[in-house]
């Protein structure tokens, strides 16, 4: 008996492959940015959502040059996931620093830093002055020296948030010309805020309030003109604790006893009152850098 004879159809998919020309590639790959072809292949083939800091990379000019130099050089100077506890992936220090760089060049604290308007100001053709430029690389430099960063055992748990804040202390320091007179006072301020925020330990003690509301605002809303504000605030009061002497003939420390005073009265509401007071001192307002 013969077999049934079994007919198999064949499917043919018709897919459409569109092509983007870009003719500009050889013109902006000139001079210094022969890698910028390389970059864009890269860009184009990788399967994942960019971050926004891997987007902003593409607008070539010289803003974005000066953070990518930073970037190179922070490497050579210690900066690494090993001793950072977050690495460059998708482009993180490149982030930071932009960041840091812009809050310098607004010069306060309270104007949000936004991704747009990083984005913007990398669209700019101006680069970052000269006196930025210096101050960043001094302020990063110093905390990059850090003894902290190399400690083995119980090792601190940075992030973008904390470093940014240390990085913008460090700077109001280099500003004022403190830095070399409180290095040793800052060295301990670090190392008791971080090593707090990794035991993350409780109690009704006033001494820990600055340091809680420090921990909440590096993990929440870390982004918001209040956090880094309030990060700031907090992070001078335990300064301020560690030398007293901080705030004789210094007007901008000056409002650092009164929100102590206010941790004292405040009881469970201090985080609150303490965001209030600062708006009412302008902390980090016009003029801090």
């Amino acid at each position: 008996m013969p077999r049934p004879v079994t007919q198999r159809a064949t499917v043919r998919l018709r897919l459409d492959i569109r092509l983007s020309l870009i003719k500009d590639v050889r013109r902006r790959s000139s001079g210094s940015h022969q890698e910028e072809p390389h970059e864009l292949f890269f860009r184009l083939n990788q399967p994942m959502t960019l971050t926004e800091a891997e987007k902003r990379n593409a607008f070539v000019g010289a803003a974005r040059n000066q953070v990518k130099e930073l970037v190179e050089w922070a490497g050579t100077r210690g900066m690494s996931g090993q001793r950072l506890g977050f690495s460059n992936a998708r482009m993180a220090y490149d982030d930071l620093l932009a960041r840091f760089l812009l809050t310098l060049e607004q010069g306060r604290l309270t104007e949000k830093v936004t991704a747009l308007r990083i984005t913007t100001r990398y669209r700019d053709k101006g680069a970052f002055s000269e006196p930025i430029m210096s101050l960043a690389t001094q302020a990063l430099d110093y905390f990059l020296q850090l003894e902290l960063l190399d400690r083995a055992e119980r090792r601190l748990k940075w992030n973008k948030a904390t470093v940014h804040t240390w990085l913008c202390l460090v700077a109001k320091l280099l500003k004022e010309g403190l830095l070399l007179e409180l290095g040793p006072a800052l060295y301990q301020t670090i190392e008791q805020v971080e090593s707090w925020r990794g035991r993350r330990l409780h109690g009704r003690s006033m001494y820990n309030v600055p340091l809680a509301v420090f921990h909440d605002r590096a993990t929440a809303r870390v982004a918001d003109v209040s956090s880094v504000v309030l990060r700031d605030l907090t992070a001078w009061m335990v300064l301020y604790r560690a030398e007293p002497g901080i705030i004789r003939n210094r007007s901008f420390i000056a409002p650092v006893e009164d929100a102590w005073q206010i941790v004292d009265q405040a009881g469970d509401d201090a985080g609150r009152e303490l965001a209030s007071f600062s708006g009412v001192v302008r902390w980090g307002d016009s003029g801090w850098f």
